[in-house]
């Protein structure tokens, strides 16, 4: 069967268009939609694994990032404001998720990286227009960002905890390190709440914090970090952060 596996990775991003356009258009019937995805994920899920355990590359951590995408995809699919936009979308994603399913199994650093920039990009996206458009709930308005807080949390974890799985580093330090990337994107998005941004601003300043963080960190596990790295960081950071305030549609609280 894996000697197929560029034609089923394929099939895998034509499945998550299917799952998505079947249960959403004209309108999303969740009760169907969110079955469909979970059993979709479980599935690739046991595909992967049993990939990776045929080529000898086998983690649980290699099963987790191509589910953490799919589940940001479906998220960034339901902030489009247009039909037109979704259907882009979903043709883009096709490429997408076939592209990192057919190199399942590298781990190189550009791959590893720019896979988890995309994919916390859209749970980013995600969590921030929850809490840009349902910040409460019921009648006494419960706020509801300690929640999305503590997605962000995770989400960061799971991400930055199957870069480390790939770094020389101990599992307690890996483990570690993940926590404290996650305390770090939860803890900013907390304060990042408090501006008048609109959440799409939000998803780019954590996204932003989330690549100079680890890029920084990856450096140093392999002691390569120096100033002028670190320079080249930082500036690439402060200014696609003067970029992305200077071009962002303002909102009055």
């Amino acid at each position: 069967m894996f000697q197929y596996h560029k034609l089923i990775s394929f099939s895998i991003g034509l499945l998550f268009l299917a799952v998505l356009q079947t249960f959403s258009v004209p309108t999303p019937v969740f009760r169907f939609l969110i079955a469909a995805f979970l059993l979709y994920i479980l599935a690739v899920a046991w595909y992967n694994k049993k990939y990776l355990e045929a080529i000898g590359k086998y983690s649980f951590w290699g099963i987790v990032r191509p589910a953490m995408l799919a589940t940001s995809g479906l998220g960034i699919f339901f902030f489009l404001p247009s039909e037109g936009l979704r259907n882009m979308f979903l043709l883009i994603s096709v490429g997408t998720v076939s592209a990192f399913e057919l190199f399942l199994g590298n781990f190189s650093e550009n791959f590893l990286i720019s896979e988890i920039l995309i994919v916390a990009f859209g749970l980013f996206l995600t969590f921030s227009g929850l809490d840009f458009y349902f910040p409460g709930m019921g009648q006494g308005s419960l706020p509801l960002q300690p929640l999305y807080a503590a997605g962000i949390f995770a989400a960061v974890y799971l991400l930055s905890r199957s870069l480390y799985e790939y770094t020389p580093l101990s599992p307690p330090l890996k483990s570690l390190s993940a926590v404290v990337m996650g305390l770090f994107c939860s803890q900013l998005f907390w304060a990042v709440g408090f501006l008048p941004l609109h959440y799409t601003v939000s998803a780019f300043l954590l996204l932003n914090f989330l690549y100079l963080s680890l890029m920084l960190h990856y450096y140093h596990i392999y002691n390569t970090l120096n100033f002028k790295k670190i320079y080249f960081h930082l500036g690439l950071f402060a200014a696609c952060i003067v970029l992305v305030l200077l071009t962002t549609p303002w909102r009055v609280i």
